[in-house]
């Protein structure tokens, strides 16, 4: 007779699939795996490095690269430069101020009606 239902025993671990008695080095397997992936990283990053961009020619690309090293020294230059990009706002500030005052002028403002700023 066949049975309705599958058998609720768990099944034997084939030992050709589980080994319990064999011993492993996990520190050799997992830096194992850190340097394969290490040395993927490096082929990833090798792979790409002579590609030229699209829309540049290779002279360009080589020119631009030892310049980028010298954008990147300039902007460092440019950080003690703060006390100038501060008085530059202050102007733009002061701008801004005499342009409300010429545009309140403008507009008929007398000295007889009540502003905001009388207050």
């Amino acid at each position: 007779m066949l049975p309705f239902f599958p058998s609720l025993r768990p099944a034997v671990a084939n030992s050709l699939w589980f080994a319990v008695d064999e011993c492993c080095d996990e520190d050799a397997e997992v830096n194992a795996m850190e340097t394969e992936n290490q040395e993927w990283i490096n082929r990833i990053q090798q792979i790409g490095a002579d590609l030229v961009p699209i829309g540049k020619h290779v002279n360009e690309h080589t020119d631009n690269m030892d310049s980028e090293d010298e954008d990147a020294n300039d902007e460092s230059d440019d950080s003690d430069n703060s006390d100038e990009e501060d008085e530059d706002m202050d102007d733009i500030n002061a701008a801004r101020a005499n342009d409300r005052i010429v545009m309140e002028t403008a507009y008929g403002n007398t000295d007889d009606e009540i502003q905001p700023n009388d207050l």
